[in-house]
């Protein structure tokens, strides 16, 4: 991804050819730097049933005492793992128990947000459906096991009715961020069939906090979310929090990006943000088919380390880059870039969106999933495509594709598609202590319908190989 105006670098023909490693291989085996990039194949956890792994993932901004972590869940049951990765490579997972969820009656966790700034790491979990009915759901706040210490997970704790008694869906959506308050404590924004509520500084009530209206002035932004006839579009409503342009109130302030797809009429893309407790709608945004919003992802375009950019997912063979942010003092969005596939082999194109730069040049390219592609003759197997910008067309052209080696029917490769934190460092040598910044890298993660994928840009972001891992 390049912003307008600036140097493009030389299009990658072949960014990314991918291996799947088994888990006796050294990984610098496929260290070919002109073709190759490692990628280590996670199978589900125990408790996980069949095409079940892969749907729901939240990586965590720390490797929670190894070189990286995430949160799975799970769409058939109650079943969440905390997976990590040591930086040879190697995976563990750890189940969190049904007794640390009992609350949850048996009703699967479909949305995570990490709260930063939490040591140990704390989460808000969302279950929309609870005891198997559609008028209510639930909020959780969970947290991780303390790597430093050793000390286990405490119980999740159930956040009272944000959205009033029973609201229908409550926590289909859940995001946290610095929006409003104290900069340095995270806000909580909670979202469901049909509102949004922002709890200022995680400043949770005793009581419900009632119905939240958003934006009494135009622009109106829609907060209203249906599923529609395909419930593959139901697991959760994205809610995203970034700072795409300054804030005068302060250096970490952020603005909330919502999509709110449905069933009927087009999807939309809300822009909001939120001062002195009360949300503003600042822009709104009507896709050109209803799946539009269904995902949302935040990239920098320069390799300045700020975000400048965002991706909308519009399944349906679809998706739009928005760049060059002004500071929306006026309701306006920069225009949209589209994003279509030019041989279009599956109806989910947009499913999934990430921003990472694969090429090794400053800034970060476009990847675009469609878990429903053919891939290899296999219907459903799935592929995630990446785009770059070209100034010279001002368009978003396609550099790669990345798909299972050997694709097989119904795998839905794409799923999920997440930028994983990496530290290389010896993370036993560094105790309680963040990673250095040298030695911190972002990868891919993919998942698919029973399995995750975890993808190493080619070049000095290798792990390290660990000493009892044996070359095949």
């Amino acid at each position: 991804m390049r912003a307008a105006g600036k140097t493009v670098g030389k299009t990658v023909t072949a960014a990314l050819a991918l291996l799947v490693t088994t888990a006796g291989c050294n990984w610098t085996t496929f260290d070919d730097l002109s073709s190759g990039a490692p990628v280590r194949s996670i199978g589900a956890p125990s408790g996980f049933d069949s095409h079940d792994f892969g749907k729901s993932i939240t990586p965590l901004s720390n490797g929670q005492g190894s070189a990286a972590a995430f949160i799975a869940t799970s769409l058939n049951g109650l079943h969440v793992a905390l997976v990590k990765l040591d930086r040879g490579g190697g995976v563990k997972s750890q189940t969190v128990s049904d007794a640390t969820l009992v609350e949850a009656d048996g009703s699967s966790i479909t949305s995570v947000a990490e709260i930063p700034g939490t040591s140990p790491t704390s989460l808000l979990l969302g279950s929309p459906t609870v005891r198997a009915q559609e008028d209510f759901g639930r909020v959780y706040k969970y947290t991780l096991p303390d790597p430093s210490t050793g000390a286990s997970d405490t119980a999740a704790t159930f956040l009272i009715p944000l959205l009033g008694s029973n609201d229908s869906g409550e926590g289909r959506g859940l995001a946290a961020g610095y929006l409003d308050g104290v900069e340095t404590t995270a806000d909580y924004v909670v979202g469901s069939d049909n509102e949004l509520a922002v709890v200022v500084d995680g400043a949770v009530a005793t009581t419900a906090l009632g119905t939240i209206t958003v934006g009494t002035a135009a622009p109106t932004c829609d907060v209203s979310y249906e599923v529609g006839q395909d419930n593959r579009y139901g697991v959760h409503r994205p809610i995203l929090a970034a700072r795409l342009w300054d804030d005068a109130r302060g250096p970490t302030m952020q603005q909330l990006f919502v999509g709110a797809t449905h069933g009927t009429g087009m999807g939309t893309l809300s822009i909001l943000n939120v001062v002195n407790g009360t949300l503003n709608c600042l822009a709104s945004v009507v896709g050109p088919r209803p799946q539009f919003g269904h995902a949302l992802a935040a990239g920098d375009a320069d390799g300045d380390g700020v975000a400048d950019f965002l991706v909308v997912g519009s399944p349906g063979q679809q998706a739009f880059v928005y760049q060059g942010w002004p500071s929306l003092a006026a309701p306006t969005v920069p225009p949209a870039l589209p994003i279509t596939p030019a041989n279009p082999a599956g109806v989910d194109f947009g499913y999934a969106v990430a921003a990472l730069n694969v090429d090794g040049l400053p800034g970060d390219e476009v990847l675009v999933s469609d878990p429903r592609a053919t891939v290899g003759g296999k219907a459903f197997a799935g592929h995630v495509l990446v785009y770059k910008y070209d100034s010279t067309s001002n368009a978003m052209v396609q550099i790669g594709e990345i798909a299972h080696h050997s694709p097989g029917g119904d795998e839905n490769f794409g799923y999920t598609l997440n930028v994983l934190n990496f530290c290389r460092a010896d993370t036993t040598a560094l105790g309680a202590g963040p990673c250095p910044k040298e030695e911190l890298s972002r990868v891919l993660l993919v998942g698919a319908a029973n399995e995750v994928f975890v993808y190493f840009r080619v070049g000095d972001n290798l792990p390290v190989p660990a000493a009892d891992v044996r070359t095949p």
